[in-house]
């Protein structure tokens, strides 16, 4: 027992590649090594003390010599190394490439200013030091030294950004996981540019309580009449959502972007209100005048917009806005004494000068920055499309085409969701024995922000003529149904204008995918039977003596094969396809084959094995 309690209470010691990697910093002049390894156990990562000193005269704001606590994991060379001023003789001020630079946990001998090291960090290249990351134990450490000495030379320059560095919003310290969402692009920076209209009232709405997400729906004069001019269109949950409930809150357009030398954000109503007054704008006042409207107890968001540019020294593109917490103003439910004059008591408790400002994480969520990580090309994602049945291989095929980018989908389908189809759907548990497009469509306007998803519950055709009408405005039909009176159906209709038909479906075990497509007023159903017919009838012949597995007791239907793997990886094929059907319908009728290929019993990728092209 005396054994277990020493090694529970004994510092640990430093691992002989943390004394390595150490040993290499006595090589660097400007680097002098006040204590030596030391093991913080709040965050179970080594530290080091080190006083880095640079070659350019001390400024102002960075002094000669400063302290600086340098954090290293257990797992290196892996894992992140972290650069923190210290409170005693470190960096005072946050710059370009840094945290806010707060003075934290009074537990702690460093501040909370993390310094960016990376490698995209252009200015730290200008100073000379641009050699790729190194990964073993002698380089990795004292290649972050000279990092950081590069950085702190570039900040005395006043050199951390140029023209042409990508810009940078300064970091606004948060104090929790709240995050709003605003949409602003090129088009609408333009249209905040011919507005004399600087500030109002804020709808927005809240997708969930935990944490708190907002989302903005609406721009509102200070007459309460919206700005037509900057309506904003989300997809079906945002604005089913909007219609149930909107909250109100201010918004405000500053000249430029709100921010302390060197690149402090503001902290306290004090240097938020003499920044904005520098900007000629009297920000408590604009919030004094609006107030009056929000005086419910309860607390509204604010958000300040300012102009900002893609690169550093081009002109500005886009509005970005900053959110924030108000705090409850006064009304009559919560400040006895001051009934008659509010104002003076938010102005006194509320908006008091060392009051701290609650921010809120704020993202732009604009199709254009939400879609750059990837998406069909803009060409694809106008299309209207209609997804007739929501199964296994529909669902995924579904699912893929909202995050793709497709703006307008609608799914067709009479079926209900059975336990055992969660061996291969998208959906879940939670939706056992509920309609399966109905289903499909309210988990995939959860998929996107920016798409109208709605659902038809019935089979094809449809019957009603709100459906058909429905129908009718999808450009493109994809079938996932593998159901030939579906497709039967589907010959039958004869559009008002001509559509992309595409058929989806793979054979038995999901070795092969068949992908049909056709454009035109008809879908041409007798090319597409004589053409997957001999596929389909020579598929058959391999399971002739096999028995096909079987749900339930009794005399029931045969159980389709095909694993998840299998419907997910035939369904991408079938997504790279149908992309460029929808950039170039095709003139003629084509069917191709995709096939499974097995090297050695290791799966060796998909082949298309088959294509053709028929009259019609």
């Amino acid at each position: 027992m005396e054994a277990d309690l020493e090694n529970v209470y004994r510092k640990p010691l430093p691992p002989d590649k943390l004394l390595i990697a150490r040993r290499r910093i006595d090589e660097l002049k400007n680097v002098q090594l006040l204590e030596d390894w030391k093991w913080d156990k709040d965050s179970r990562r080594w530290y080091l003390f080190c006083r880095l000193t640079i070659s350019t005269e001390e400024t102002r704001y960075v002094p000669k010599s400063s302290n600086w606590f340098i954090f290293v994991p257990s797992s290196y060379p892996w894992g992140k190394i972290e650069f923190y001023p210290a409170k005693k003789n470190g960096l005072a001020w946050t710059f370009p490439h840094q945290t806010y630079n707060d003075m934290g946990s009074e537990n702690t001998l460093w501040r909370e200013g993390k310094i960016c090291l990376e490698t995209s960090v252009n200015a730290i290249i200008r100073f000379g030091y641009d050699t790729g990351e190194p990964f073993d134990i002698e380089e990795r450490l004292v290649w972050y030294f000279k990092r950081a000495l590069a950085w702190l030379e570039a900040a005395a320059s006043n050199a951390l950004v140029a023209e042409g560095d990508p810009f940078e919003i300064p970091h606004y310290p948060v104090s929790d996981s709240s995050c709003f969402g605003f949409a602003e692009s090129l088009r609408s920076y333009t249209s905040w540019e011919k507005s004399d209209v600087t500030f109002g009232y804020l709808e927005y709405i809240k997708l969930h309580s935990s944490p708190e997400v907002y989302a903005i729906t609406n721009f509102l004069k200070k007459n309460r009449q919206p700005i037509l001019q900057h309506e904003i269109k989300w997809g079906s949950l945002l604005t089913q959502i909007a219609e149930r409930s909107v909250k109100h809150g201010i918004w405000i357009i500053l000249p430029d972007i709100p921010v302390l030398f060197p690149w402090q954000a503001p902290i306290s109503w004090e240097e938020l209100r003499k920044i904005c007054e520098e900007q000629g704008v009297d920000i408590l006042e604009i919030i004094r005048g609006l107030s009056n409207n929000l005086r419910d107890n309860k607390n509204h968001l604010m958000i300040l917009g300012f102009p900002i540019a893609n690169k550093i020294g081009g002109s500005p593109n886009r509005i970005y806005w900053q959110a924030l917490k108000l705090p409850v103003l006064s009304c009559r439910k919560n400040s006895k004494g001051f009934s008659k004059d509010f104002w003076t008591r938010d102005r006194m408790f509320n908006f008091k000068d060392t009051n701290k400002i609650h921010w809120i994480k704020s993202e732009n969520w604009h199709r254009s920055e939400i879609y750059s990580r990837g998406s069909f090309d803009n060409a694809a994602t106008a299309h209207s499309v209609l997804l007739l049945g929501t199964g296994a291989i529909g669902s995924v095929i579904g699912e893929q085409l909202l995050r793709a980018g497709i703006k307008k989908l609608t799914v067709m389908d009479d079926d209900l969701l059975n336990v055992g189809n969660l061996v291969r759907h998208t959906l879940d548990l939670r939706n056992i024995r509920k309609p399966k497009s109905l289903a499909f469509a309210t988990k995939g306007k959860y998929n996107t922000l920016h798409a109208e998803v709605e659902s038809i519950i019935d089979k094809f055709p449809p019957r009603s003529d709100n459906d058909y009408k429905l129908v009718e405005k999808c450009d493109v039909i994809i079938d996932c149904t593998a159901e030939d009176d579906v497709l039967c159906h589907l010959s039958e209709c004869l559009w008002e204008k001509p559509k992309t038909h595409i058929s989806i479906s793979f054979n038995l075990g999901a070795t092969k995918l068949f992908i049909f497509a056709a454009h035109g007023k008809r879908f041409p159903s007798a090319v597409f039977f004589d053409v997957i017919r001999p596929w389909l009838r020579n598929d058959l012949d391999k399971y002739d003596d096999i028995e096909l597995p079987r749900e339930g007791i009794g005399c029931w239907h045969p159980v389709f094969p095909a694993r998840i793997d299998d419907v997910s990886l035939l369904a991408s094929v079938a997504i790279k396809n149908i992309e460029p059907l929808l950039l170039m319908p095709p003139e003629k009728p084509v069917f191709m084959v995709f096939e499974q290929k097995i090297k050695e019993d290791i799966f060796s990728g998909i082949e298309l094995i088959h294509r053709e092209e028929h009259d019609g």
